[in-house]
């Protein structure tokens, strides 16, 4: 009687949130009465609640032995592992679960969401569709259908997804996210906006939403505004964390860095284990140049998020390795111990594909970013033959016939100055080096001509900014150019000259030339195959650049892009300068002169020094543009030159010339 009494208190402790109580009351009970189920059950579950795992997979592990066809029992398994960082445990237990209980709603959605986790979309899809053969009338399940199609880049069945989830709960903020974020990310932000406001009508108090909409105001340019957003939502849920990181995102978008370095420590001051403030802070510090402080903070998050092997990938690229060292022996444990297909893997598998180039252990080195990028492909919905058709339509649509009709289009601001070509090709040494002048402000790579010329196709209600462009008219051309310094402005206090460096702007000369024909334009060029090789030995984050995770694919958009910037340069054969990183590299000083020249700037001493600078800068070559040149990523391809045979295979077959045919190399 005396234990039934122990352990009624101890559930009604529990009901009411008092854990640690509840815990001593439970172990009281399990003491007396080891053999007891219920509680067994129920003292795993608190564990699980109070984050001690590896007791409540020893509790839930004995209750299967015990009862191995209780489908309830492989789902808390599966939480426990899953909190254990034992990813591929965790599935199998979910997976488990559904196979005793197909309509077991709960496991199919925390399998669903942990295969999403590891980026095992295709896994993901296969799981979400099993479960909605068994209920269909869960708003929770099409917004995971609707969030894989997403990532699977299936936009037409991602819209159909979350649409469904709305029929079933029209308040189902998952699923006005998830439209949100579909618009948004197809540049639609008027109707991501509409999307986010229809959610709040019905969930007005809804603090995801209002993040949504800020964050859409924000990737729309109009930082100002979602600053206003964020701190209004602040004001109205001050305890949200994720709101208060995001107002730091937004600062940083503003420029300032050091308000939103205030703002990510706040978080952290309350959360001191909140991980996308940590990244958010170690980003800011990359980003400033404190490498030993970013390092410092990558050592932190590793401490308290063993599997947060992104940090491990910053690591490795803000740190020169000299030996195997403790960094190195845990990353090199980690991929021991990690899961097989995982988002963990890859990153981990970037980040020592670093530490053995630093090395000098390339065969080893090559063996890993082979994995990582063969991983982060595998994850991603990608067709290169639609991208050729893409390239192939913007030369076809801006032809001498089209500019010469559009003589006098755009403004006659000489501001901008474009610095572009293939990623890894040296736009961040090229604007490093401009940006050391006096009268020029390296506002780094801008997404504002992207997001300014799909808008305005949205506006001419074109799906495509190809279809649209021939529509656009002088006075049209020149409110665009000016909308376009207007958000440079508003971020960057430029009093003559600024740097934009989106390598891809490639694709928009055209539309560079039609609204700022007196405009520079800087073509950054390299070795193709090393250009193709740095691209290859990288992990980009955010969307985009999924040529670069498999070699024939990138040699091919290379050849690509190639082409295109021939066209190009047909079209303005005086008007693009093209800016050869070797030859930069073996006469420094002859070539800035030329530089400088080009963009109509008097020689200033200080871009000799380009590394010498205090300025903020965002670059996946975070820890490069902060020493002066070197010479030991020229043809550092022929180091790996045994592994990339399908890269060159493609150079060769696209037409393009390489160091690797002079040299007789057989592919």
């Amino acid at each position: 009687m005396l234990v039934e009494t122990t352990f009624k208190r101890a559930i009604e402790l529990h009901e009411a949130g008092q854990l640690v109580r509840a815990e001593k009351f439970y172990r009281k009970a399990y003491k007396v009465q080891p053999d007891s189920r219920e509680i067994q059950f129920r003292l795993a579950g608190l564990l699980c609640q109070q984050g001690s795992y590896d007791e409540a997979v020893v509790l839930f592990s004995g209750l299967i032995a015990a009862n191995p066809e209780n489908a309830v029992l492989f789902f808390n398994l599966g939480q426990a592992q899953a909190g254990l960082g034992h990813i591929e445990k965790a599935l199998n237990a979910f997976a488990e679960a559904v196979k005793i209980k197909p309509d077991f709603t709960f496991a199919h959605v925390n399998h669903i969401a942990l295969l999403k986790r590891q980026y095992q979309f295709d896994a993901a899809l296969q799981a979400c569709n099993n479960a909605l053969q068994y209920e269909q009338a869960s708003a929770e399940l099409f917004c995971h259908l609707g969030d894989i199609q997403r990532e699977k880049n299936n936009q037409q069945a991602a819209t159909q997804a979350y649409q469904a989830a709305l029929k079933i709960d029209a308040a189902s903020v998952a699923a006005h996210c998830g439209l949100g974020l579909l618009f948004r990310n197809d540049g639609r932000f008027d109707a991501a906006i509409k999307q986010y406001q229809k959610g709040l009508n019905v969930a007005p108090n809804s603090a995801v939403l209002k993040n949504g909409l800020a964050a859409v105001l924000l990737a729309r340019g109009d930082v100002d505004d979602a600053l206003e957003s964020y701190r209004q939502a602040l004001s109205e849920h001050p305890e949200d964390c994720e709101l208060e990181n995001n107002l730091g995102c937004a600062l940083l978008e503003k420029g300032a860095y050091l308000e939103a370095k205030i703002q990510f420590e706040s978080v952290l001051d309350k959360l001191p284990n909140h991980y996308q403030a940590n990244i958010n802070l170690l980003n800011v510090l990359s980003e400033q140049g404190d490498l030993e402080a970013a390092q410092a903070r990558c050592r932190h998050i590793l401490n308290f998020k063993p599997d947060a092997a992104y940090a491990s990938h910053v690591l490795a690229n803000i740190k020169t390795f000299s030996s195997v060292d403790d960094d190195v022996a845990q990353m090199e444990r980690r991929l021991i111990d990690s899961d097989e297909g995982g988002e963990q893997r890859m990153f981990l598998s970037f980040a020592l594909g670093k530490v053995y180039e630093d090395l000098k252990d390339y065969d080893r080195a090559m063996a890993r970013y082979a994995e990582g990028n063969a991983l982060k492909r595998a994850a991603v919905s990608y067709d290169i033959d639609r991208e050729q058709r893409f390239l192939l339509e913007i030369k076809n649509t801006f032809t001498a016939k089209f500019f010469n009709q559009r003589k006098s289009y755009g403004t006659d601001s000489v501001s901008p100055i474009f610095i572009l070509g293939m990623p890894r090709s040296g736009t961040s040494l090229a604007e490093q080096i401009l940006s050391s002048h006096a009268d020029v402000v390296g506002a780094g790579e801008r997404k504002d001509l992207d997001a300014v010329i799909k808008h305005a196709m949205v506006d001419l209600g074109q799906d495509s900014w190809l279809t649209g462009v021939a529509q656009l008219d002088q006075s049209q051309t020149a409110g665009l150019a000016g909308q376009y310094l207007q958000r440079i402005e508003s971020r960057f206090k430029f009093t003559s000259r600024f740097t934009d460096k989106m390598p891809g702007n490639f694709v928009y000369i055209g539309m560079i030339r039609l609204l700022f024909p007196n405009a520079k334009i800087i073509h950054c060029v390299r070795d193709p195959v090393d250009t193709c090789l740095s691209n290859y030995k990288r992990y980009f984050s955010g969307d985009g650049l999924y040529f670069t995770y498999d070699q024939e694919e990138l040699g091919q958009y290379y050849c690509y892009y190639r082409e295109l910037m021939d066209h190009w340069h047909q079209l303005f054969p005086d008007d693009i300068y093209e800016l050869s990183y070797e030859n930069l590299v073996n006469d420094q000083v002859a070539e800035t002169h030329r530089l400088l020249a080009y963009c109509d700037l008097t020689w200033d001493d200080a871009c000799l020094t380009f590394y010498d600078v205090s300025r903020v800068v965002s670059t996946h070559s975070i820890s490069q543009v902060r020493k002066p040149l070197y010479r030991s990523s020229v043809q550092l391809w022929q180091r790996y030159a045994g592994h990339l045979q399908p890269l060159l295979r493609a150079l060769q077959q696209g037409g393009v010339t390489t160091t690797a045919e002079a040299s007789g190399e057989e592919f």
